[in-house]
């Protein structure tokens, strides 16, 4: 609940596998689900991150970027957390 209190809306997060994965769902609980973009590293952008053995997939991503370029956006700062 503590690193959800400190995104703002409009951001782009890359969240991580284990902690953090949960992180989505504790917006989702407080009505905010939306106001950030969830990037994840295997390629999935916005939508719900999926927990545990599914992760690195997303449920209603809005794109799907190849791992080696996403991690071009994250090398030149393309992401806000």
């Amino acid at each position: 609940r503590r690193v959800a209190q400190e995104l703002r809306a409009g951001w782009a997060v890359n969240i991580g596998f284990g902690i953090s994965a949960n992180v989505p769902r504790i917006l989702i609980e407080e009505g905010l689900h939306g106001a950030v973009t969830w990037v994840i590293e295997q390629g999935p952008v916005g939508g719900v991150p999926l927990l545990d053995f599914k992760f690195g997939c997303a449920s209603n991503a809005e794109a799907f970027v190849a791992s080696p370029h996403l991690f071009t956006y994250f090398q030149a700062g393309g992401f806000d957390c």
